[in-house]
């Protein structure tokens, strides 16, 4: 559910064709969804025991994602 308000704002920003202080407030309102998203995701690697895991996975995403960038500045 809180991706899914996450994503809804986020189109609702990229759609935006509003003046400055419109996109701000839309702005605004990602980063509280992102929060959201945060604290739930906090939570399931809480109760899943995996905060080593899941730090392994993100590395090892981050380091092919680095590499890809790498690779086509080439």
């Amino acid at each position: 559910e809180e991706m899914a308000e996450l994503t809804v704002a986020i189109n609702k920003w990229w759609r935006s064709e509003g003046n400055l202080e419109e996109r701000a407030a839309k702005r605004e309102n990602i980063i509280e969804e992102i929060a959201d998203v945060q604290i739930m995701l906090d939570q399931m690697i809480y109760f899943l025991c995996c905060p080593k895991r899941v730090k392994e996975v993100k590395q090892g995403k981050i380091i092919r994602q680095l590499k890809r960038m790498e690779s086509e500045e080439k």
